[in-house]
């Protein structure tokens, strides 16, 4: 098996992995909720701007953490924003009052709202345009399979230890993955640079249209041959006054 493809596996790997870490702890506060109000003395409708919180944060940081990733590399910025809200995750179990939750959930929302940003465009680097759909149903598969999986689990582990470690087990969770892409990168350095084929690229690259310059075609047509162009001037005949003539 090439190096290249083992690489672009690890990738796509720990790219589902974090998908799944992110769904996981953003939606178990939806379990917890009933219990935090109960602790915390919150109404509804201060768990409606908790709520609110998160997702104010994630609408106003997805274009500017979408910009960083573009601007300084995925890895450099998706590794400190999942170490960002892992912590955040487990300073969720240790609020005191409502103004402190709405403020960790709104830092929350900050750090997740790069996530999904920033693994598309790491897709995009690692994997060809052929590949790229399946790709990214991947990673959104591993979404929507961390949201399915956060309420039953959520509920089992509070049912267990209460919520307030609830949200620290959750968190570990991301640190974990921190630690382990960190130590894969230690290992084999594989994810610093794709290196697919040459030739994949070649394909994915769209044909070059013929220019035009003052009224003349270039001397290279689409198909490489070489086409000598006359022009004459327009007289409202048919398109065939003006054209290439094959040699």
């Amino acid at each position: 098996m090439e190096p290249a493809t083992n690489a672009r596996r690890v990738t796509l790997a720990f790219a589902i992995a974090v998908a799944v870490v992110t769904y996981l702890d953003r939606v178990c506060i939806s379990v917890a909720a009933p219990f935090m109000s109960d602790d915390l003395a919150l109404t509804s409708i201060q768990m409606g701007y908790v709520f609110s919180s998160f997702a104010l944060a994630y609408g106003i940081f997805e274009i500017p953490s979408g910009w960083a990733g573009d601007r300084f590399g995925q890895r450099r910025v998706l590794v400190p924003i999942v170490a960002a809200w892992s912590l955040l995750t487990v300073l969720t179990g240790a609020v005191r009052g409502f103004a402190s939750l709405v403020g960790i959930r709104f830092l929350f929302g900050a750090a997740q709202a790069g996530v999904f940003p920033t693994l598309a465009r790491a897709l995009a680097r690692w994997f060809p345009p052929s590949e790229r759909g399946r790709t990214t149903g991947l990673m959104w598969m591993g979404a929507r399979l961390g949201g399915s999986l956060a309420p039953p689990l959520t509920a089992l582990l509070i049912g267990q230890i209460d919520w307030r470690p609830t949200f620290a087990a959750l968190g570990a969770v991301g640190l974990v993955w921190c630690a382990g892409i960190e130590t894969i990168l230690q290992i084999t350095k594989a994810l610093i640079e794709p290196n697919w084929s040459t030739s994949a690229r070649k394909v994915s690259r769209p044909p070059r249209r013929p220019r035009f310059r003052g009224g003349r075609c270039s001397p290279t047509a689409i198909c490489g041959r070489s086409f000598p162009c006359t022009s004459a001037p327009h007289t409202g005949s048919s398109s065939s006054s003006r054209g290439c003539r094959p040699t």
